[in-house]
């Protein structure tokens, strides 16, 4: 399963690839396992990591916001999850991880202005969601992006 995030000023697609779902047997079978891809944008791969396949492009396709798993392949035991919210700086190669969520996910909404408004969702046992802005200003801690491909 291949899913695309064409960004919206730009050639430069956000891919979600290997799409795996994981369904304990704890769970009755219509209710939905997580799905879990791997991600490239553009020529930036994230090699060894797994993503939920969701993602939200600013409107200049500057920054590329999603979830990243944090504890596969120990998610297949359970579905109680520890997750981060990632931005990626596409044309400056760099990424930094805006919220973490443990036991939950923590979801790119929109990006609106200069804001990236997501949402933290607890265990959906606890039922807890709530939603959060953050300025790019307040943006900190960019690392290089893990490689791009062809090198």
């Amino acid at each position: 399963m291949v899913i695309d995030s064409p960004s919206p000023s730009s050639p430069i697609s956000a891919t979600f690839t290997g799409a795996k779902e994981l369904r304990p047997e704890t769970l009755p079978s219509k209710a939905d396992g997580l799905l879990l891809c791997h991600l490239t944008i553009g020529a930036i791969a994230f090699p060894n990591r797994t993503f939920c396949p969701t993602g939200i492009w600013s409107s200049d396709s500057r920054y590329f916001a999603t979830m990243e798993y944090r504890d596969y392949p120990a998610v297949s035991i359970s579905l109680s999850v520890n997750s981060h919210l990632i931005v990626v700086d596409v044309p400056n190669r760099l990424e930094c991880v805006v919220a973490k969520q443990s036991r939950g996910s923590v979801l790119p909404l929109a990006f609106e202005g200069d804001v990236l408004v997501f949402t933290r969702e607890l265990d959906q046992a606890i039922g807890f969601r709530h939603i959060r802005e953050i300025r790019f200003t307040e943006f900190r801690s960019w690392q290089p992006t893990a490689q791009t491909e062809g090198q």
